[in-house]
């Protein structure tokens, strides 16, 4: 008879015990390789995640346009966080826009991410001097910009830039060229911008915004991104906004940069619109079109200078290039010009250069000690000019080249002050003098002069072309036959 093995008895407080480390071990390995995210973070924040650090290089900016009830502080809070877990002694540096929002992110954002976070692995918060600091050294501090300033951060390190919220933020131009810039080349660190847009389509971070989405640095999430919420719940948020229409719903939750259309300069201009005027155009060979320079000098303001040819079989002004300069001289003027004369134009001589008529002495040294052939703009009946213009823009007669980076922003942002009386003064756009010298273009080219040379007669089959003599020359003839402009 064979002998019959009796199960052991299972120890149940054991096994109950062994889970119970498993389990810790395991969420402490999920902690200690960054894996807790992708059980913390909704879809839309992982791919927020996986395009940050797939995109962002050493040194750059990366930007993230994220609407309203998104969860950014969360998002922002937990890849600062677990980029202390990922490198020892790591120095982060958390920008919120007030102390206020600091407080919340402190309190909310920073224990939604650290609440399953083992014990042994928090990080300890040092309340004096606002910051995180971690067991394998690695810190976060955090600043509030309503009281800090810009110049307060000067000489700090940091591999790890956060703005919290940075389209709200004063003086950002000041505080990402001059001090945060600085920090990230010396370290090789990254920045990460978050916010929903700005209110002022005119406020300094529209320029960064461009900037990330020309270098692809760029993510745009809108609501419906955010699986937390129902169709129920975004309809709410649609009524509470003023609805799906409207300037509140489409800035704070579509993240759709709002000018207000009641004081945009070019009506015309809207982001889709503007989507099919800067392209790249083919530029005619067949012929050579007229080509104009358009300059608006300015004192306190920039001076732009734009340069553009129409082509007269499409009917279209193309916007070729711009420059774009700080309080210059007629002598760097001059040099501006002559680098795209003797660039892209190959020496070509433009139809018309013209210029803004309010400073004639500077028309007059452009033409007398700089040799330039420059024709003073009238300037009367503006409103009616720029009316036209956003006429041509609105029936796609111009087309601007995508490195007029300047032109297509204040196409698109640039309002009238509140009385109409002017242009308003921003930062971002300064007085919108990209604008003014399109409006002299469109004020200025000759539309109805025919560049297309003429094709030679051919006398092979002609009459006898004496019987005219003495009626009609020649050449009025010919005048009549090719119909010349």
């Amino acid at each position: 008879m064979e002998n019959v093995v009796s199960p052991k008895r299972l120890n149940y407080r054991k096994s109950r015990s062994t889970r119970a480390n498993i389990r810790q071990k395991a969420m402490e390995e999920l902690w200690n390789r960054g894996a807790h995210l992708d059980r913390m973070f909704h879809a839309g924040q992982l791919e927020c995640k996986e395009l940050f650090e797939s995109n962002s290089k050493d040194g750059d900016m990366f930007m993230l346009l994220l609407p309203r009830r998104f969860g950014k502080s969360v998002f922002c809070f937990g890849m600062a966080d677990n980029f202390c877990r990922q490198n020892r002694n790591a120095r982060i540096l958390y920008l919120s826009k007030t102390s206020d929002n600091l407080k919340e992110i402190l309190d909310q954002s920073s224990g939604a991410i650290l609440q399953t976070c083992p014990e042994h692995l928090k990080p300890q918060y040092m309340k004096k001097d606002q910051k995180y600091v971690y067991p394998n050294g690695s810190e976060i501090r955090f600043k509030g910009m309503d009281k800090a300033g810009a110049d307060s951060l000067r000489g700090v390190t940091a591999d790890l830039i956060v703005l919290d919220e940075f389209c709200f933020m004063e003086d950002v131009g000041n505080l990402i060229d001059n001090v945060l810039m600085p920090m990230l080349i010396e370290r090789g660190g990254r920045m990460l911008l978050a916010s929903t847009p700005p209110i002022a389509p005119g406020h300094e971070s529209i320029e960064y915004i461009m900037k990330c989405q020309l270098r692809g640095n760029f993510v745009k999430k809108t609501i419906y991104d955010c699986p937390r919420w129902t169709p129920e719940q975004i309809s709410k948020f649609e009524e509470e906004a003023g609805g799906k229409d409207s300037d509140t719903f489409r800035r704070e939750y579509m993240c759709e940069i709002i000018t207000d259309r009641n004081r945009a300069i070019l009506t015309a201009c809207t982001a889709a619109h503007m989507d099919k005027l800067v392209k790249t155009w083919k530029k005619p060979t067949d012929y050579l079109p007229d080509h104009y320079i358009s300059i608006d000098p300015g004192g306190r303001d920039q001076t732009a200078i734009l340069y553009a040819y129409y082509d007269y079989l499409e009917g279209t002004l193309v916007i070729d290039d711009e420059d774009i300069l700080d309080s210059p001289s007629t002598d760097e003027i001059k040099k501006a010009v002559d680098n795209k004369l003797k660039g892209d134009w190959k020496g070509i001589v433009p139809h018309r250069i013209i210029m803004d008529n309010n400073n004639l002495i500077l028309v007059k040294d452009m033409q007398k000690l700089h040799g330039m052939s420059v024709k003073a703009t009238k300037k009367d009946k503006k409103e009616a000019q720029v009316n036209n213009t956003n006429i041509m823009l609105m029936r796609e007669e111009i087309a601007i080249d995508p490195r007029c980076v300047n032109l297509d922003k204040q196409c698109r942002y640039g309002v009238w002050n509140k009385t109409r009386t002017s242009y308003e003064r921003t930062a971002a756009l300064s007085h919108c003098d990209a604008i003014d010298a399109l409006v002299y273009l469109v004020r200025n080219i000759s539309k109805s002069r025919n560049p297309i040379p003429e094709i030679a007669p051919d006398y092979t089959n002609a009459v006898n072309h004496d019987a005219y003599a003495g009626t009609e020359s020649k050449g009025s003839i010919f005048k009549k036959i090719f119909n010349r402009r």
